[in-house]
This record gives C-alpha cells, structure tokens and sequence, in this order.
C-alpha cells in the first residue's frame, strides 16, 4: 500500500503533463485555422466566445492552450472555419474536408476559398404540385448557395444554421415578393414578435409575419391585406404541436425585377 501511495502522485504528474500537451496542441491547430481563415489573433476570443456561447475569458483559455473546449463546441467551431473537427481536436489529418462530388445530406459546405458557405435553398414550392406533402426538412432542400461569411457573420448567423428560402407566391407582398430568395437562420431559441418566419405546417412550407397576442397565442398573418384570400390565423396550444417553425428570415438575397 505504501508503494501504491508513493506512485500515484507521479502517475497523476504524467497525465497532468500530457493533458497540457493536448491543450497546447489544440490551441496551436486553433490559431492555424484562425489565420487561414483571416481572423487576426487579436479580438480572436470574443469573435469564439460569441459563436460557442461561451465568454470571451473562456475562449482565450482555449487559444493560450489552458484549456479546451467541450466535443460539441469543437464541432461548431470547425464547421465555422471549414476544417475537420478530428483534426481541430486530435490532429488527424487532413485539415480540410475533401470536396464533395454532391451534395447528399442537409446542411453547409463551406467553400476552400474559406470566404463563402454553400447554403442550402429551400424551396417553398414543394407542396404546390400535385397535392405532393413534405415528409422531412431535406425535402425542401433544392440545391445551394454560395453565401460570404461576412454577411453571416453580419446577421449573427452559424454558417451550418443558414438557410436560403425561395418565395412562392405575394401573400407577403410588399415586403417580399414572389420569386425572391432570402436568408434566414434556423437556430430560433425563441419567436420574437414582429418578426417573419418560414414554418412547416402539414406538409407545407409557408412563410408568415408572427404577432403575439395578449392572451399568448400568436397570430400568423401575411403582409399582403389587399387580398382577401390571405386570412389571419391565430396559433393556440391545440394546434401549436401541428406548426414546426425552420426559420427566421434575416434577409433579402436575391430579386428578379
């Protein structure tokens, strides 16, 4: 017992020591991507702590190697930067994702010039032929678009919660228009009121302006009032389960005119 005693403080210094190594090393292909993508080491913590929900204190731990973050914030941070988590949190090669010959999965590519996200498109239109419903998210999904990371990073969107939805139909008219493409973020802790949001109702994809009401419930209204066809309807709690909101919409990207 007293050998035992004796070596468990010098097994412990080892595993210390190779934790910190880890932690180095992390922090050292953390500031490799961080420059590839041209985030200056300066600022670089709150720019992580803004994207992982973290505090900037926490984030610069992670960059001074005096710790590491949490498997889950490792994945959004590479999906941000377009590297390999395995390669953010272990080290193994390659650095980069390998180009995909399609694009067969939900969700964002990001391109090797490390300035644009190939977000996927939306296509509101889905439902509209032949009585056709959707069954999943992917269904929607009608090819990609090339989005700059500024303009993401200027809506406080996550490259992999980016969507691109395309506009059927002007039951939104003035505000958007039939034909139109815009951003708009899936990642929606909460409904704000006044704002617009595409939901998934019964197999459709629609886009509506929500308003909460005094007594809870929201009302789902369009922004075209000139047409009566387009009637307000009110969500309340036995219907809410029926209503999936995807998005909020952030911003017009495209208008034929």
């Amino acid at each position: 017992m007293q050998a035992l005693a004796t070596i468990e403080p010098i097994v412990q210094q080892v595993r210390d020591m190779q934790a910190g190594d880890h932690r180095s090393e992390f922090a050292a292909r953390l500031s490799e991507a961080l420059k590839k993508s041209g985030q200056a080491r300066h600022g670089a913590g709150s720019v992580l702590a803004t994207l992982c929900g973290v505090t900037t204190k926490g984030a610069n731990k992670w960059l001074n190697g005096d710790a590491m973050p949490e498997h889950d914030k490792i994945v959004t941070i590479a999906t941000r930067y377009g590297i390999r988590a395995e390669w953010l949190e272990y080290g193994i090669e390659p650095m980069i994702p390998a180009p995909k010959e399609n694009h067969t999965q939900l969700g964002v590519n990001v391109a090797p010039e490390w300035m644009t996200a190939q977000v996927p498109i939306m296509d509101q239109a889905f439902s509209a032929g032949q009585g056709a419903a959707a069954e999943k998210l992917e269904d929607f999904v009608d090819g990609f678009k090339d989005i700059s990371h500024s303009d993401l990073t200027a809506l406080n969107i996550q490259p992999s919660n980016a969507r691109i939805i395309k506009i059927r139909g002007d039951s939104m008219w003035s505000t958007l228009w039939d034909g139109d493409e815009v951003l708009a973020d899936t990642y929606v802790p909460r409904l704000i009121s006044g704002k617009i949001y595409a939901f998934e109702f019964d197999g459709e994809l629609k886009v509506k302006r929500f308003t909460k009401k005094m007594d809870g419930s929201w009302l789902i209204s369009s922004d075209n009032k000139d047409d009566p066809a387009y009637t307000d309807e009110v969500v309340s709690a036995h219907n809410a389960q029926q209503l999936r909101v995807i998005a909020e919409v952030k911003k017009l990207v495209s208008r034929n005119l």
